[in-house]
């Protein structure tokens, strides 16, 4: 492989490294100035486009058009929206402060459902996880009780264990 040459950019001049024997395009521009002028497809012209919704972090996000009355929601940068937020945020007919966090009651983060959602302010919802989390641990220990030969754990309200035959 060769050494890169330093040619300067027609538009800039800023110095740009080549190789000569792997450079294809010579626009002689660096690549901040081909990128000048062009414009990026969004949206549903982006070849990358997956229909508007996307799984970050276990939360789904929502792609809202300019004209949506919920687009002031949205991050600001690609015209996304939180699907939990967008959910209760429609069913109040209003956009959501960014104080107002909406808290999903089975910690299960994909489950839009608006009665698995609620609002909380910023202060309140740490408390309210942890008190979720204190009444899953009292119904696991109220089924050890129940049934001391039967070790089962409470998930996200739901009861796990194994079968066995108590004698």
């Amino acid at each position: 492989m060769s050494k890169p040459i330093l040619i300067p950019c027609k538009e800039c001049g800023k110095e740009r490294p080549v190789y000569p024997d792997k450079h294809k395009y010579k626009t002689g521009l660096c690549w901040e100035c081909s990128l000048k002028g062009r414009k990026q497809p969004r949206a549903e012209d982006s070849p990358q486009w997956r229909g508007g919704r996307k799984l970050c972090a276990g939360y789904i996000s929502i792609y809202l058009n300019p004209d949506d009355p919920f687009f002031p929601m949205t991050n600001g940068w690609d015209n996304y929206v939180l699907e939990h937020r967008l959910v209760k945020a429609q069913h109040l007919g209003r956009c959501l402060t960014s104080n107002e966090l909406v808290h999903h009651l089975d910690g299960i983060r994909d489950d839009n459902r608006i009665e698995n959602l609620s609002i909380v302010n910023r202060k309140d919802h740490p408390n309210k996880t942890f008190m979720h989390l204190l009444q899953e641990r009292v119904r696991e220990l109220e089924l050890e009780l129940a049934f001391p030969d039967y070790p089962c754990t409470v998930k996200q309200g739901k009861i796990y264990g194994e079968l066995k035959e108590i004698e």
